[in-house]
């Protein structure tokens, strides 16, 4: 059942990111899918007819054409971004793949359908690219998404994205980056960020931590807000120090939290803070350590 509904789910967020809106594509995918059979029918009424073959081959060479051009235009675009996240070394392809099977033009010559998009990763030099979803790890995955997110943040329709361990094997500078990275995305998107790092969550609106505890023999999950100021420095101090929160613990998580505010570019700056602590909005930052 759990397979089942995590197939669900999958079908949900590729066609939509609701059940009702990818029941919707369905439908419309049958009327498209019976309105080309429609045609291809009438085509073969009509054998004599070659030229309509002709024109729909030349506007697919010239479809395939802008396709390969957008590839490599939004592989640059993303590799870009990958250079403030700790991947600069990372090679970012994305291959048109061949269709399974071929369609017959009237004219009688092969022609492509169905062509599918992929996202081929080189994480280090000399290494060939190959496929994102085969070999990437947790952190490597979510950055690359990250990547695409923020090349794709304003013509991406998804209201909000959920990041979980995105900080995976980083640190210092880069954790920086990379919290400024999901502030940015956060400006036009909710964001939520599961992470362990103090300098991701420094850049949040909105703390929670998240806690498993044991009742009745069963474990849980619990998610606490951390509502007031206080409650936030000294969670991120925690973050920094450890069991043992010390003065100067609180003294650099305050710092943290202040330089993430006032950036200019990335953090929304104070006025985002103080937006964020209205509750207004569902744009913003919302980072939760799990324990």
């Amino acid at each position: 059942m759990d397979d089942r509904l995590a197939r669900w789910r999958a079908v949900a967020r590729k066609h939509g990111g609701s059940l009702e809106q990818a029941l919707g594509r369905r439908e419309a995918m049958r009327a498209e899918l019976a309105g080309w059979r429609a045609r291809r029918a009438a085509r073969g009424a009509a054998p004599g007819d070659r030229r309509a073959g002709a024109e729909a081959l030349g506007a697919a060479a010239e479809l395939s054409g802008e396709r390969q051009r957008a590839a490599r235009a939004f592989a640059k675009a993303v590799a870009r971004e990958l250079g403030a996240l700790a991947m600069a070394r990372c090679r970012l392809e994305v291959a048109l793949t061949e269709p399974r099977g071929r369609s017959r033009s009237p004219a009688g010559a092969s022609g492509r359908r169905g062509r599918g998009a992929e996202i081929l990763i080189a994480p280090n030099p000399g290494e060939p690219a190959r496929p994102l979803a085969r070999i990437a790890s947790g952190g490597e995955l979510s950055r690359v998404l990250l990547a695409v997110k923020r090349s794709l943040a304003r013509a991406d329709p998804v209201a909000t994205y959920v990041f979980d361990e995105v900080d995976g094997g980083i640190g210092g500078a880069v954790a920086e980056a990379v919290g400024r990275a999901l502030a940015d995305v956060a400006r036009e998107r909710q964001v939520l960020c599961v992470t362990h790092l103090p300098q991701v969550a420094a850049f949040a609106d909105r703390h929670c931590r998240v806690e498993k505890r044991v009742s009745g023999g069963r474990t849980a999950a619990w998610v606490v807000p951390l509502e007031s100021e206080d409650d936030r420095r000294a969670e991120v101090a925690r973050m920094l120090a450890g069991q043992t929160v010390t003065a100067s613990a609180l003294q650099h998580a305050a710092a943290l939290i202040a330089a993430a505010r006032g950036q200019p570019q990335g953090a929304r700056g104070a006025e985002a803070a103080q937006r964020a602590e209205a509750g207004g909005g569902r744009s913003g930052l919302r980072c939760g350590e799990r324990r």
